[in-house]
């Protein structure tokens, strides 16, 4: 255990730093300033740190199941594979592979370079190789992506469609009794701590007046975008899709009744998407699926919550709209200050469909954040089997994910609805497909962060202002405009793709050099 904590906490320092400084043992407490270790070249950090995964996962047991069950969240061999996989995938990856436009005056005091200046395509051979045993293992073990058939018959009766639900438990389900599954049959590796009351899952709710729901984790413009539509497909890049009229309002008809109420409007952009965003995005007239307390409930006053007679199970219909019960405010010279979501749409993943939310209390549930999972190991695999030039296997385990978010395979999908038929065939165009599908499948688990900097998009995405809908709109035609939000946001190339040194180190430490713009 010791041995993984060693490797993973060198890993997040190399995520965050590049090169940095390798503790290969117990430093000692008299040791003088002149003989501080400086970082070492990243090749060297990325070598020493699949060492020590390669040694833990000797060890290690490969589950945590049946009697280990208390010890919950600790390492396994499986995690220790996947993480040396994952270190391999940065390896590999634009800004460390070959990066001499950023990183050519990268060098530590004595003039040693830091960071590799030459492209090595042996090393997505390497971490295809990882990844590959890497799954085995985790196969092997029981490990399987979360499906409909994982949801327990005694859960929350919503969602109703059987993708959606399973999308949404998926990392909220840790009941899982298959003495091979362990707690959830994907989750390889989480944080089992406790989040508090000031976590995810109060924030991202609907808004409780003087309770615990504050409503403000709210998805952009930008990230929904990448959301498919129920043919697989990016939504300008479907022929069915009328992406030239997706903010005008539409009723609700019968087809959608499981999104929003018929009879009801939302916005073309909401309707005929793919599962996961009916699973994890809250828009305007979809659901909210929470349970409401029925003594004291936060919602059951609401006309628009639904709660079954037997108690088991409710809905909210969610209206951003100003005086809606998601809105900023009951009217224009009244909104929140605060605890309002700035887009027009609300987040639903890690929120457990079986909440029950009282008008007062700290109520939230201790879901366990997931490090890595079944999925991260597939489309990892996916990636670097792109950049080897094995697309066809690229393609298997890509599907693999699709087909349990309830999508068409991705050729399927391209040569029946796509504008460019051949885009899945080429590995370009695969390239773009997997990064869309880690998007969209890793939304809002911490991923994007650092999947952006590694590809060197970050400056394309993170440098322009978030957008969201209109939330000072009076009625659905107004909603529908597009606006800029007002957070500031703003992104440094190429100083922002890796993350400053404090100061106080600096000055700590004359061995150690700073990360290059800063």
């Amino acid at each position: 255990q010791v041995t993984f904590l060693i490797g993973y906490y060198h890993f997040l320092l190399s995520r965050c730093y590049g090169p940095i400084i390798i503790v290969r043992q117990t430093p000692d407490p008299m040791i003088l300033p002149e003989e501080y270790q400086g970082q070492e070249p990243y090749d060297e950090c990325v070598k020493f740190i699949c060492e020590k995964f390669d040694e833990a996962a000797k060890q290690l047991p490969a589950l945590r199941t049946g009697a280990q069950a208390n010890e919950f969240g600790l390492a396994t061999s499986v995690a220790a594979k996947a993480m040396k996989a994952k270190m391999l995938l940065y390896a590999a990856s634009p800004l460390f592979n070959g990066n001499s436009k950023f990183y050519s005056d990268f060098k530590d005091k004595k003039g040693n370079t830091l960071m590799p200046l030459s492209y090595d395509a042996s090393k997505w051979a390497k971490a295809e190789s990882a990844f590959k045993e890497a799954i085995d293992a985790a196969e092997a073990a029981g490990y399987h992506l979360y499906t409909k058939g994982d949801c327990k018959l005694n859960k929350n009766g919503y969602p109703s469609d059987p993708h959606v639900r399973a999308l949404r438990y998926t990392i909220t389900d840790y009941t899982a009794e298959d003495e091979k599954a362990g707690a959830n049959p994907e989750v390889i590796w989480a944080d089992a701590r406790s989040e508090g009351y000031y976590g995810i899952q109060n924030k991202s709710i609907p808004f409780i007046n003087g309770g615990w729901g504050w409503n403000g984790v709210a998805p952009t413009i930008a990230m929904l975008n990448r959301f498919y539509t129920k043919n697989g497909l990016p939504i300008d890049q479907d022929k069915t899709f009328d992406y030239a009229n997706r903010w005008k309002p539409i009723e609700v008809d019968e087809a959608h009744k499981s999104e929003a109420y018929p009879g009801r409007q939302t916005l073309k952009f909401n309707l005929d998407r793919e599962p996961r965003y009916y699973a994890w995005v809250a828009f305007q007239d979809g659901y909210y699926e929470i349970m409401s307390a029925s003594n004291n409930g936060a919602y059951s006053d609401d006309k628009d919550y639904k709660l079954t007679s037997d108690n088991t199970h409710g809905q909210l219909v969610c209206n951003f709209i100003l005086g809606g019960n998601c809105s900023r405010g009951v009217d224009a010279n009244s909104k929140r200050t605060s605890n309002y979501s700035p887009t027009g749409f609300l987040n639903k993943k890690f929120i457990n469909p079986d909440l029950i939310k009282s008008k007062t209390g700290a109520d939230y549930t201790s879901t366990p954040w997931p490090l890595i999972r079944l999925a991260d190991l597939y489309l990892g695999y996916a990636e670097c089997l792109v950049e080897t030039g094995k697309l066809e296997t690229a393609r298997t385990y890509l599907d693999k994910v699709r087909t349990r978010a309830g999508l068409p395979s991705v050729e399927e999908a391209w040569e029946k609805f796509g504008k460019e038929p051949s885009k899945p065939t080429t590995q370009e165009g695969l390239r773009d497909i997997v990064r869309n599908e880690r998007m969209n499948e890793f939304y809002l688990e911490n991923q994007n962060f650092w999947d952006m900097r590694r590809w060197l998009l970050a400056e394309r995405y993170f440098n322009v202002k978030a957008q969201g809908l209109n939330i000072d709109a009076k009625n659905i035609q107004e909603l529908g405009q597009v606006k800029d939000v007002i957070f500031e946001r703003k992104f440094q190339a190429p100083m922002n793709y890796l993350l400053p040194i404090p100061t106080a180190d600096i000055n700590r430490n004359d061995q150690v050099v700073q990360t290059p713009g800063y």
